[in-house]
């Protein structure tokens, strides 16, 4: 069975716009992690941990 060249165009055309699309959404979601990334890192720069002292006095609201 001999199959149409412009057939054979059409698909090897649609495969490129498959991989072109795969590629794009692989770096996006290497540039999300990568935000996601600096926005940890900036978030642990302002980060402080406070012991826990047991001397905390409460109040009842009215």
């Amino acid at each position: 069975v001999k199959v149409p060249e412009k057939e054979v165009s059409q698909e090897k055309e649609v495969e490129v716009e498959s991989s072109k699309r795969e590629g794009e959404s692989l770096e996006q979601e290497i540039t999300k992690k990568q935000k996601m990334e600096q926005e940890t890192e900036e978030l642990k720069k302002h980060l402080q941990i406070v012991p826990d002292d047991d001397d905390d006095v409460y109040t009842d609201a009215p």
